[in-house]
């Protein structure tokens, strides 16, 4: 019952992120058990976020849908980002093995 356990756990609101490794912890489990729970809470529709801000990193739970928006939204970049990134690697193994693409990449 790990991702009951990191639910009770998580505070409201962006400035009372806690860390996975705090959680890990708190819990006795690995870092790895606390991204599972996380997730699975994720799925079960609660509102679990994740902030990287290096002042106040860790999970905490949306206080209102504004800031579960915003959340998303970095989601949402760190994809974009992800799949240029990506395609990038692409082009360079393609020039690598020689391959050819009939179809333009972005």
């Amino acid at each position: 019952m790990v991702k009951v356990e990191v639910i009770d756990r998580l505070q409201a609101g962006r400035a009372y992120a806690i860390t996975g490794e705090a959680l890990a912890e708190a819990l006795g489990c690995n870092h790895r058990g606390v991204s599972l729970a996380v997730e699975k809470a994720r799925k079960a529709g609660v509102p679990v976020c994740a902030s990287c801000d290096s002042a106040r990193p860790g999970y905490y739970l949306a206080e209102s849908p504004g800031e579960l928006s915003s959340y998303l939204a970095s989601l949402d970049r760190r994809l974009r980002e992800t799949r240029r990134t990506r395609e990038a690697l692409q082009r360079t193994l393609d020039s690598m093995t020689g391959q050819v693409s009939l179809w333009e990449r972005d």
